[in-house]
């Protein structure tokens, strides 16, 4: 294969990939209206207990909406699939069945199936808008799943801080140990 062709086919998928992440709608949202909401959650470097706690509420009330955004697309992905096959297996037992009511030879399954799958090609494309879809929000959930790793990994580390500092133990009360700039460790900044 030649270098153009690669240079070729990359491009070419380049306009084909910016071209779905505008068109493609999951729940009425394109690809990058949900990148943008799912996403895009950003841990600060210095995030303090009661920041990593509303990012927690954040990234459980995404893990909601993606559980139900997967849970309906599986549903209609699903039914879609098993609705093709019905499809697929009706329109191939039609076309025996006329085969053998005219007293004629039974075409070639090969023949048989390309004909039905033919019949059924719009449903087919349902089916696999519909698994772009799951598959999308499946992803969707794996990449908050890791995000719920990395901030349990932020929340210890922050309580092993709390632990070791003098003073208040309520996190609630967390804010009387900091200084202005949400700093556990104030003596450490002031020679900044």
């Amino acid at each position: 294969m030649s270098i153009e062709k690669i240079e070729k086919a990359v491009n070419d998928y380049k306009i084909i990939r910016n071209t779905l992440t505008d068109k493609i709608l999951i729940g009425n949202k394109t690809l990058k209206e949900l990148y943008k909401e799912y996403l895009t959650l950003t841990i600060p470097e210095d995030a303090t207990y009661l920041e990593v706690r509303k990012l927690a509420c954040k990234l459980m009330y995404l893990y909601q909406m993606a559980m139900a955004g997967y849970s309906s697309s599986n549903a209609r992905f699903t039914a879609l699939k098993e609705t093709y096959e019905i499809g697929f297996r009706e329109y191939y037992q039609s076309l025996v069945a006329e085969a053998s009511r005219t007293n004629s030879k039974i075409p070639a399954a090969s023949y048989l199936e390309a004909m039905s799958r033919s019949a059924t090609d719009e449903l087919k494309s349902a089916v696999l808008v519909a698994e772009v879809e799951r598959n999308y929000w499946k992803d969707i959930i794996t990449h908050l799943g890791c995000m719920r790793k990395t901030l349990e990994i932020v929340n210890m580390s922050s309580a092993l801080e709390l632990k070791n500092i003098p003073g208040p133990r309520d996190p609630e009360d967390v804010s009387s140990i900091l200084d202005k700039n949400n700093n556990f460790f104030p003596e450490e900044n002031e020679n900044d």
